[in-house]
């Protein structure tokens, strides 16, 4: 429900209550050992502190995630996380980075036929191309 809460306040462009609601899903479904909902929740945080033009703990919050989602299997959890990363180190700047990872997150779309992620992958390394 917490975590709920979150993608709802950033939804309403609330990001101070969408990282505490995040930060308080994590912190409840760590105590309950709820590996999945912990992912869950730090992918919310990750995109609460994306949207708090804050990267790095957002990038944190996202690798946090996509090591439990490969704990996991989850793929579309881990492409997901991909996805939040590479976001993140957009944000941050990091071309090189970006520009690596994005290329082999396009070719693991291509393979599972996931076009509309392919597509999102594309469109974020067109527009880290430019800034460079």
């Amino acid at each position: 429900l917490l975590n709920t809460l979150s993608e709802a306040h950033l939804q309403l462009y609330d990001t101070a209550a969408a990282v505490s609601a995040a930060q308080d899903a994590w912190s409840t479904l760590r105590e309950r050992g709820d590996r999945a909902g912990r992912a869950s929740a730090l992918r919310s945080l990750a995109r609460a502190r994306l949207a708090d033009d804050a990267p790095d703990p957002a990038l944190d919050a996202a690798s946090e995630a996509l090591e439990l989602y490969r704990e996991l299997e989850d793929a579309q959890g881990e492409d997901d996380m991909l996805m939040t990363v590479l976001t993140a180190h957009a944000a941050k700047g990091s071309h090189d980075t970006v520009l690596q990872m994005g290329d082999r997150l396009r070719r693991r779309c291509q393979a599972s036929g996931d076009r509309r992620r392919e597509a999102a992958v594309l469109r974020l390394l067109a527009r880290t191309s430019l800034a460079m």
